[in-house]
């Protein structure tokens, strides 16, 4: 029996800046295992979110999944995100979490809702000066 294996690969990804939203493509393949199941079930999917860009912040209006049928492109989920994002791609990973719970069965992390993790930050450091030992002190 396998564990439910999820993975997903980015195929391509297109963006484009329609009036002041810009617009962000990413179409991805994605297999997991049913439980019980011989092979891993593969399907196309596609992730369009529309967003606003300020100062390098990527905050979301609209995130829609949608999933290749044989009759074509079918709304999987639409996602709300409640946070802003990094690029892009911190975006898409994201909306991976959803997916795949919502494929898998498994739910949602409330890790997933929380803040994204900030750009690790260098620790502090308190520099300490000595004085040279040919520096004149005051003598006790």
């Amino acid at each position: 029996m396998h564990n439910h294996q999820f993975t997903s690969k980015i195929l391509y990804k297109q963006i484009a800046k329609e009036d002041e939203l810009t617009i962000c493509k990413a179409m991805l393949t994605l297999s997991w295992y049913y439980p019980q199941a011989a092979s891993a079930t593969v399907v196309r999917c596609r992730i369009i979110a529309i967003y606003d860009e300020v100062n390098g912040c990527i905050i979301p209006n609209d995130i829609i999944v949608d999933q290749w049928k044989s009759d074509g492109w079918t709304i999987v989920d639409t996602l709300l995100a409640q946070q802003n994002f990094k690029s892009t791609d911190c975006m898409i990973d994201w909306s991976l979490k959803f997916i795949e719970s919502f494929y898998t069965g498994i739910p949602v992390d409330d890790s997933t809702f929380s803040e994204p993790d900030e750009e690790e930050q260098p620790p502090s450091l308190t520099v300490l000066e000595f004085p040279s030992a040919n520096s004149d002190y005051d003598t006790i």
